[in-house]
């Protein structure tokens, strides 16, 4: 380098000239010897075409000012104005001092190594098609989510951002990027997820995601006219085995019973916590005579599951069941809900521990 500047993956003596495509004003503008400039890029999005910005400093002042420049950016990636990797032909030719935070690795450990080498199976195929379509077309690389492995064998999730570099034939040089660590953040939204989707005692589905399941089970079943059933499963005499045991006691048989339903229904098959001790379970192309059966034996089955409360493994529960089914006994989820809740009614008057349908046909469970 001239001027007595250090090295910068950002800055270039050959006469080659590296073009940025794919970002608005920024075609053709070219980091050459000539022109002598390197860029700091705005990373406050990490390279993104939401955020990015380019910033020319004369190549003799570029690590003093770009260095101090960048570092006052708002939300700059505190690795600095450098990329964090390069890539050429596959390959890592440059990683930055962060990578041993990261993954684990030091930096020159990775050089000669692909980004796939870095990656379960199964992510590194997901992975390999998304970069080999970026290639083909030269486009930048913008937020890709990656799971990679460390040194050590954990996973961590990466997000990736980078620029092309064409030489002035055109021709795919390379990748210069960065790598951000966004694992805590995915947790974060995986745990967000699992909130908004299961309910937080039974760990079963919760209300809002059954009733999106039921309007799509409703469309699927309109495109190709088949029937499914509704289930809706209430525990017997639930208030007086909290007013018996306490309230913490019947937290343990709601929790206990909904992985007891869990097992026993089938794969296709969805259960979800409706509130209370009342539960709701969707049977896809299940017309309502084979939903009786099937909860009959629910019935039966539950009955004969012992529950252990405070050393007492003796204490039985039983169920009450409400059956209807689409389009027999309504043409939307909300008539579906209320046919099954009048037939589950129906069922706790004559006696419960039993099946009713919404066709007020009760049928016992057998003694």
């Amino acid at each position: 380098m001239q001027n007595g500047t250090s090295e910068s993956p950002f800055c270039t003596q050959s006469s080659t000239a590296y073009y940025c495509p794919g970002r608005p004003g920024l075609q053709h503008y070219a980091i050459t010897s000539q022109a002598r400039y390197c860029f700091v890029a705005d990373s406050r999005d990490d390279l993104t075409s939401r955020s990015y910005a380019i910033f020319g400093f004369p190549l003799a002042l570029c690590a003093r000012r770009a260095s101090s420049i960048a570092s006052r950016l708002p939300g700059t990636n505190r690795l600095g104005f450098q990329p964090s990797l390069a890539v050429s032909d596959g390959k890592y030719t440059y990683t930055s001092g962060r990578v041993k935070d990261i993954l684990g690795y030091q930096p020159e450990e990775l050089l000669g190594k692909t980004p796939l080498d870095l990656m379960p199976d199964k992510e590194a195929k997901r992975i390999q098609a998304i970069l080999s379509m970026i290639s083909a077309e030269k486009i930048p690389i913008v937020d890709l989510e990656s799971w990679n492995l460390t040194k050590d064998g954990q996973q961590v999730c990466l997000l990736t951002s980078g620029i092309p570099l064409l030489d002035d034939d055109g021709i795919l040089m390379g990748y210069r990027g960065i790598d951000k660590d966004i694992t805590e953040r995915k947790k974060m939204e995986a745990e967000l997820a699992h909130m908004a989707t299961y309910d937080e005692l039974t760990g079963l589905l919760n209300r809002h995601v059954l009733n999106t399941l039921l309007e799509d089970e409703i469309s699927r079943s309109e495109r190709y006219n088949r029937a499914f059933s509704v289930f809706m499963v209430d525990i017997d005499y639930f208030k007086a085995i909290n007013d018996t045991y306490g309230h913490d006691a019947g937290d343990i048989i709601l929790k206990k019973l909904a992985g007891h339903m869990q097992q026993f229904i089938r794969t296709t098959d969805h259960a979800a916590r409706y509130g209370g001790e009342e539960f709701t379970i969707i049977l896809p192309e299940t017309p309502i005579h084979s939903a009786i059966t099937l909860a009959e034996r629910l019935c039966r089955d539950i009955e004969a599951v012992n529950f252990e409360l405070n050393g007492d493994n003796g204490l039985t529960v039983t169920v009450s069941i409400g059956v209807s089914s689409f389009p027999q006994h309504g043409p939307d989820r909300d008539s579906l809900l209320i046919a099954a809740d009048k037939a589950l009614y129906n069922a706790k008057e004559t006696g419960r521990n039993r099946v009713s349908s919404a066709a007020d046909t009760a049928v016992s469970s057998p003694e």
